[in-house]
Parts: structure tokens; sequence; C-alpha cells
């Protein structure tokens, strides 16, 4: 299953946090996750580190 995340806020919290660990979670379960967030939001990629990012 391709699933995708939205996220608009531009800085980190509580919910960015949880998305991140639901986002790990559905990927240990076998299926594909996407983020689409702002392009200088602090959950970017960029800014959150490829180690989280692979584990997704």
């Amino acid at each position: 299953m391709n699933i995708l995340y939205t996220e608009s806020s531009p800085n980190i919290g509580g919910q960015e946090l949880q998305a991140i660990a639901q986002m790990c979670a559905i990927r240990r379960l076998g299926h594909q996750v996407m983020l689409a967030c702002r392009e200088h939001s602090r959950i970017t990629p960029k800014r959150i580190g490829k180690s989280i990012l692979e584990k997704l």
C-alpha cells in the first residue's frame, strides 16, 4: 500500500514527531510511505536527517 502523509507546519513538535513514528511503524509493516511538507519545514529530509528517513 502507498501512504502519503501531509504536514503543513513549518516547525517540529508533538504532531510531527507522532507522524514520523507512525511512518516508521507503517514502513516496518511493508508499506511505502511518503511525506509531503513545506519546502523549508523543519521536518524535511534535509532537516531531520537521513538516518531517520532510512528507517522509514
